[in-house]
């Protein structure tokens, strides 16, 4: 399970943990270190079922935060949840109880398409008719989006279970 986590995060010379959790970066020299998280920009937001939110890195790379909101019931809305699951590779998955709901976090590579690899980072708390994720090209670009002062407010009532 190790080489295909290696190899499923293997971005630009380095490694993510496999904690996938932490921002601990590993070099190819096998060197860790703690990397500063990312300034992202808020660049612009489009609404319609839901809303997409498009950032940008310093070094102009974009990441965005879509919070879906197109199925009619909460049932729909799992059922799409396990739609994009199951057409990429999930690389890990975390389930939190809190409040008598569960909340779920699942980290995933979408298919190949036309040479690119997109990550996402897909939330969804049970009950709910919506959900979210952070979509970037790279497993790196979404996880340090993620842990970003920009992503704080919009993962808020999700990561509340999450880190305790």
């Amino acid at each position: 399970m190790w080489n295909r986590l290696t190899q499923a995060a293997l971005i630009s010379g380095v490694v993510v943990s496999a904690a996938l959790g932490s921002m601990t970066i590993a070099s190819s020299a096998g060197r860790s270190a703690q990397r500063e998280p990312r300034l992202f920009k808020h660049v612009d937001q489009t609404c319609e079922s839901g809303c997409v939110d498009f950032f940008e890195s310093p070094d102009g790379k974009e990441v965005t935060f879509t919070g879906a909101c197109h199925t009619a019931t909460a049932a729909d809305a799992r059922a799409e949840v396990r739609r994009m699951l199951a057409e990429g590779t999930v690389i890990r998955r975390s389930r939190r109880i809190g409040k008598n709901r569960r909340s779920e976090r699942s980290v995933m590579l979408d298919p190949e398409y036309e040479g690119k690899r997109m990550a996402r980072i897909i939330w969804y708390r049970q009950g709910d008719i919506c959900f979210s994720y952070i979509e970037a090209e790279s497993l790196e670009l979404a996880l340090e989006f993620e842990r970003s002062k920009a992503a704080e407010e919009y993962l808020a009532s999700y990561t509340r279970r999450f880190r305790g």
